[in-house]
C-alpha cells in the first residue's frame, strides 16, 4: 500500500458554509492577521491497486455488519416521525454518545431504534454546552457531545472505545447514521471516506465522508471497528477526550461548559474528496468498458449521461433530464468506423414510473457494458465507481435496495402564484422568490397573465383553477370523485411537464414549466448540495455515497471488475445517489426495446 501527500496552503475561510456560520457568531473575534499554513493543510492519501481494493471491500463489509447493531436512532418525544439525530452505544449497560447540538434536555424521554427497526425507551444525561460565553460575553466553543441511556436493562451491542489509539491522517474510516429526514432509513446508511485532520487536544476531526441532518451524533470507526468520534457537521467529529474527562459529570446529567480551542480559519477544503485514490491498474479494471457510456446532450449542452444498452444504437438514459429538449444528441467517447462521435437521438420509449428514457440514434456495432445482475454485487459494503464522472472516484453501497415511494411530504406541485382578478380569471402572480429549482422559469410568465388552460384543460374562473390543479397533483377517485390529498396523482412525479396557456396583450401562448418537490430548498442548498429535481418515487434503488451532479445521471454504476450493476438515476440529497439495480434495469431494457419496435412511446 503506497501512501502520498498533497499539500495545501490556505489563507481564508474555504467554503459559503464556513463563512457563513462565521458571520452568524458576531460575537465571537476572529482574527486571520498570524494565519500560516499549518500541519491541518497536509493531506494524505492511501493509492490502492486492485488486490488491495478488494481487499478494503472485505474490510468494509465485515466491518459494518459488525458496527451496524450499536448505531441507533434518537427519537425526542413527544415523538417527531421523522427522527432528530443518531448515536452509538459505548457499553453494554446501554449508555450511548451523541451530539449535544439535539438539544436533549436531561432526564427528558426519548425513543431508541436500532439497526433492525426495534424501539426502546431511552433517557437523556448531560452534555456539554452549546451557549457558553466567556467573561466578556462573547460566545465560546465547547465539545458537540451528550450522553443517553437506554432504559431497558440489558446486554446491548457497544462499539469499541480505545483510548490509547490516535487516529493519523490518510487513515479509511466509516460513517454510520441516520441522514436525510424524513427519509426512514433502516438499517443505517454506510458511507466511505478517509480523516483530513489529525487528533490535536480536543480538535474537531475531518473527514471525507458525506453526512446531512439526523447523521447528528452518529459515529465515525476505523476499519478496525474503533469508535473515532461523533458528528457535529459536515464532515465534523468531535474526538472522544472530552467525553472521557468530564463523563462523570455526564453522566450526572450536568450542562459542562469547557471551552475548545476552534480552528476553522486554518481548515481547508479536501483536495481529493475519496477515501482512496485509483492505481493504474484498478483504473484500468473499473473503466474497461467505458466505451458505452455517451453523453446526451440538449443541442451543444451536456445534460446527462447515458448506457448504451443495445449495439443497433439504443441508450438508456434518465427521462426527465431530457424529456424537455428536441435537440437531443448523443456524443460518444470513442470513434466508430465511420469516425462520427456526435448522433442526433430521439426518445422512443420511456418508464415514467423509473425515470427511464430508451435513446435511439442511427449507428451500428456500438460496444456495450457487461452487466452483473447477481443479488451481492450490490450488497451493503461493495465498493463501486460511476463511469464518466471526472475525477474517478469509488464510493460504497450504504442502502439496501428498496421502493421509494412518494409519502404526503414529497408529492410533486405546481408551484405558480395564482389569484383571482375582478372579473374571477385565474391571473398569473408568478413563482416563490426563494425557489432556485423555478429561476429558469421566471421570465416565461409576467404578473397579470390570464390562465386559460392547464395541460390543455380549461381553466375560465379561479375556481376552475383550483379543481384542475388538484386533480393534475393529487389522487381522486374517477373523474369527479373526491380529492385524496395524501396520495399523488397516478404516474405523477416531479420534473413532469406543465403546459400553461396564457392569454397576455390580446395574444395566447403556451408556457412550458415542470413539476417540482415541495421542500423548501433554497439558493444557498441548491447551491451548496445540488439534487435531481426528480429524486422520489422509484420502484426499486440501492444507495451509494458517490457525490454525482444532477445532469451526471443516466450513466453506469461499475464494481472493482468494471460489470454495471446498476444505472445512476437521482442525486437524492448530500450522502446518497440513487441506482437502479442492473436486475430491475435487464427487464426494463427488454420491455423498453419492445416498446419501441412498435412505435408506441409512454
Amino acid at each position: 500500500m503506497i501512501l502520498f501527500t498533497i499539500l495545501v496552503a490556505t489563507w481564508s475561510l474555504t467554503t459559503v458554509g464556513e463563512t457563513l456560520f462565521a458571520q452568524a457568531l458576531p460575537n465571537r473575534p476572529i482574527d486571520y492577521s498570524d494565519l500560516k499554513p499549518s500541519i491541518d493543510a497536509v493531506e494524505t492519501v492511501r493509492l490502492l491497486s486492485a488486490d488491495k481494493a478488494s481487499a478494503l471491500e472485505r474490510d468494509v463489509r465485515r466491518a459494518y455488519a459488525a458496527l451496524a447493531p450499536s448505531v441507533v436512532r434518537i427519537t425526542q418525544l413527544p415523538e417527531h416521525p421523522t427522527g432528530d439525530g443518531s448515536g452509538v452505544i459505548v457499553d453494554k449497560d446501554g449508555l450511548i454518545l451523541t451530539c449535544s447540538h439535539l438539544r436533549l434536555e436531561p432526564k427528558s424521554a426519548v425513543s431508541i431504534e436500532f439497526f433492525d427497526g426495534r424501539r426502546v425507551p431511552g433517557t437523556a444525561l448531560g452534555r456539554f454546552r452549546l451557549d457558553a460565553r466567556d467573561a466578556q460575553g462573547r460566545l465560546i466553543v465547547c465539545p458537540d457531545i451528550g450522553l443517553v441511556r437506554i432504559a431497558q436493562k440489558g446486554e446491548w451491542p457497544a462499539a469499541r472505545i480505545d483510548p490509547r489509539w490516535t487516529p493519523k491522517g490518510g487513515e479509511i474510516c466509516l460513517a454510520i447514521g441516520y441522514p436525510g429526514n424524513p427519509v426512514r432509513l433502516s438499517p443505517p446508511l454506510l458511507r466511505l471516506g478517509r480523516l483530513l485532520t489529525p487528533v490535536l487536544k480536543w480538535r474537531r476531526l475531518r473527514s471525507t465522508t458525506s453526512s446531512s441532518p439526523g447523521d447528528s451524533g452518529g459515529p465515525l470507526f476505523d476499519l478496525e471497528g474503533r469508535l473515532l468520534g461523533i458528528c457535529s457537521g459536515t464532515g465534523r467529529y468531535e474526538p472522544l477526550a472530552p467525553f472521557h474527562q468530564y463523563r462523570k459529570r455526564l453522566l450526572e446529567g450536568e450542562i459542562v461548559s469547557a471551552p475548545v480551542e476552534d480552528s476553522r480559519a486554518r481548515e481547508t477544503k479536501a483536495a481529493d474528496p475519496g477515501a482512496f485514490a485509483a492505481a493504474l491498474d484498478l483504473q484500468d479494471a473499473a473503466q474497461r468498458h467505458v466505451a458505452g457510456v455517451v453523453h446526451v446532450l440538449d443541442g451543444a449542452v451536456e445534460i446527462a449521461l447515458g448506457l448504451i444498452v443495445d449495439p443497433d444504437g439504443y441508450v438508456l438514459t434518465k427521462q426527465s433530464l431530457v424529456s424537455m429538449t428536441n435537440r437531443l444528441k448523443c456524443r460518444m467517447r470513442f470513434l466508430n468506423s465511420n469516425t462520427k462521435m456526435v448522433y442526433d437521438a430521439r426518445i422512443v420509449a420511456s418508464s415514467a414510473k423509473h425515470d427511464l428514457a430508451l435513446l435511439k440514434i442511427e449507428a451500428k456495432r456500438l460496444p456495450t457494458i457487461p452487466w452483473n445482475t447477481q443479488a451481492d454485487s450490490i450488497s451493503l459494503g461493495r465498493i463501486v465507481a460511476s463511469l464518466e464522472v471526472e475525477p474517478l472516484t469509488f464510493a460504497v453501497i450504504g442502502a439496501n435496495v428498496s421502493a421509494d415511494p412518494l409519502s404526503s411530504e414529497v408529492i410533486p406541485q405546481i408551484l405558480l402564484k395564482v389569484n383571482a382578478s375582478p372579473h374571477g380569471e385565474a391571473v398569473i402572480g408568478g413563482f416563490p422568490e426563494h425557489r432556485a429549482d423555478l429561476d429558469a422559469f421566471r421570465d416565461l410568465v409576467k404578473s397579470g397573465d390570464v390562465l386559460v388552460r392547464l395541460n390543455g384543460l380549461q381553466t375560465p374562473t379561479f375556481e376552475e383553477y383550483g379543481r384542475v390543479s388538484d386533480r393534475l397533483i393529487y389522487a381522486s377517485r374517477g373523474a369527479n370523485g373526491p380529492i385524496d390529498y395524501n396520495r399523488p396523482a397516478d404516474n405523477s412525479f416531479a420534473g413532469d411537464p406543465v403546459i400553461l396557456t396564457i392569454r397576455r396583450d390580446g395574444h395566447v401562448l403556451d408556457v412550458h414549466i415542470v413539476k417540482v418537490n415541495p421542500g423548501d430548498r433554497n439558493r444557498l442548498d441548491a447551491y451548496l448540495s445540488p439534487v435531481s429535481l426528480r429524486r422520489h418515487g422509484f420502484p426499486a434503488v440501492f444507495a451509494h455515497d458517490g457525490r454525482l451532479s444532477p445532469s451526471q445521471c443516466g450513466g453506469p454504476v461499475v464494481n472493482l471488475a468494471g460489470e454495471a450493476i446498476g444505472l445512476n438515476i437521482a442525486r437524492a440529497d448530500n450522502t446518497r445517489t440513487l441506482a437502479i439495480p442492473a436486475g430491475v434495469l435487464k427487464e426494463l431494457v427488454d420491455h423498453l426495446l419492445a416498446q419501441a419496435k412498435t412505435g408506441k412511446a409512454n
